[in-house]
């Protein structure tokens, strides 16, 4: 593939050791420091009330049962959308001992660490520096709300480490022609992950996307034996589904009736505080029974007044010095995410923009449902924007390398009339790395011709 060279690889090993070491200090010292907390216990570890009343009881049934202790645990259509973590858990716990939460937690930490060397080596591979994909790395790293998810008994790490993987995985396969490979790798990577979250389904939009463009472009080109695969593919997908019909009727019927209740209960957020209730909650009005433009005009006012609390920059429900923290954080995130929107139309970049989408699908799944108001949902789609802002960085950065070097070039010509740059290591070396649109719009074309 092209983004897994031996020789990038080779080339940058201290790199990654370095941020898998930067990560693991990292989370270590957080989990230490949280430890003096009042509202922690003794190891600086979170434990949700989803854990403690869901998934750990599961887990520990399902370890009895693999014990031979006892029977196979009942699990409801909508804890399925969980069941992977469950099992993670059930592993831990059958490793480590039941109710160790620190050895998952430590898990998690190793995966996470894990999951920024990737992130490194997809900016390495997309950036022009790789000072820039460095430090980009490692802001991601030690972003307090990403560092927070880590150390909670919770499974929004474990998405998010397994989903961008799965990405990139499936980025590769498209970008590279592997057609069958590709639609195979999107059936099993969309089962694994959807029994992690649910939010899979609204995630992977980039995905379908893709997936519908090699369809058209099979059709096109006469691919039958490939479009008879694909097909087949589908046709796999919807028996599986058929066999566990129950489960999936079970599932479907949960999701619609939350997306109801979200819509008649007019939730803006995921248990907002008691002050702001009247401020974010937007009534149902019951005199409008039945009135379809009513309805219209309803969900399009909870659709952007969701949107407007994730994109907030300043939530109002935190704590002062939270929402100045974050505030001072994603404001230039954004700014560079312009940059990065801009750099993407003017090199024609389309593999390092999908990593975009992605936060865009999640700002739609959260339109079309609610904002958790410590926004614990948005993690995977906000490491995925850190990643595309330090993107537009790195292009204003390697612009202004770009211009120190002529200014150096055309000061040497100045002393004498003559070039004089002729043999300057240092010279040559900033040239040869600041590349130039018409550099990138070659680099890409290989991705472009899949689009």
């Amino acid at each position: 593939m092209d983004h897994i060279k031996e020789n990038v690889v080779y080339e940058n090993w201290k790199l990654y050791c370095f941020v898998f070491v930067f990560s693991m200090a990292v989370h270590i010292v957080f989990m230490n420091f949280l430890s003096n907390l009042s509202n922690f216990d003794g190891f600086g570890i979170k434990i949700t009330s989803d854990f403690v009343h869901t998934y750990e009881p599961i887990a520990k049934e399902i370890v009895q049962w693999l014990k031979n202790e006892g029977n196979w645990p009942h699990i409801p259509g909508y804890i399925l959308s969980h069941l992977n973590y469950i099992l993670l858990t059930s592993f831990i716990y059958l490793l480590f001992g039941v109710g160790d939460i620190f050895a998952l937690i430590n898990f998690q930490i190793l995966i996470t660490s894990v999951l920024f060397v990737l992130i490194l080596h997809i900016s390495i591979n997309n950036y022009h520096s790789k000072a820039v994909a460095v430090i980009f790395t490692c802001l991601s790293i030690s972003f307090y709300n990403s560092m927070m998810w880590v150390l909670w008994a919770s499974p929004e790490s474990f998405f998010r480490a397994m989903f961008i993987c799965s990405f990139f995985v499936l980025l590769e396969l498209y970008f590279n022609k592997k057609c069958i490979t590709f639609f195979a790798g999107v059936l099993i990577s969309f089962v694994l992950l959807l029994l992690i979250r649910a939010d899979t389904i609204v995630l992977f939009l980039p995905i379908y996307m893709l997936c519908i463009m090699d369809i058209i472009r099979l059709f096109r080109v006469g691919g039958k034996a490939s479009f008879i695969i694909v097909s087949l593919a589908g046709v796999m997908l919807a028996a599986i589904m058929w066999i566990f019909c129950d489960i999936t009727i079970d599932m479907i019927k949960g999701l619609a009736e939350a997306f109801y209740s979200y819509f008649k209960e007019g939730d803006v957020l995921v248990s907002p505080p008691s002050s702001l209730i009247t401020e974010i909650v937007i009534p149902f009005d019951s005199s409008q029974e039945g009135n379809s433009i009513y309805y219209i005009f309803r969900a399009l006012k909870l659709f952007l007044s969701r949107v407007y609390y994730f994109l907030d920059i300043y939530p109002l429900w935190w704590t002062k010095g939270h929402k100045l923290y974050y505030a001072l954080f994603m404001f230039p995130v954004y700014v560079f995410t312009v940059v990065g929107l801009i750099r993407s139309k003017q090199t024609k970049d389309r593999y390092f923009i999908m990593y975009f989408l992605v936060y865009l699908s999640s700002m739609i799944l959260h339109g079309l449902t609610r904002v958790d108001s410590p926004l614990r949902n948005t993690l995977t789609s906000t490491t995925c924007l850190i990643m595309f802002s330090g993107y537009g960085f790195d292009y204003l950065y390697s612009k202004k390398r770009k211009h120190l070097a002529l200014s150096s070039i055309l000061l040497r010509k100045g002393k004498d009339g003559k070039d004089n740059t002729k043999g300057n290591i240092r010279v040559k070396s900033i040239n040869s790395k600041s590349k130039t649109p018409e550099y990138e719009r070659i680099k890409y074309k290989h991705y472009n011709s899949r689009l």
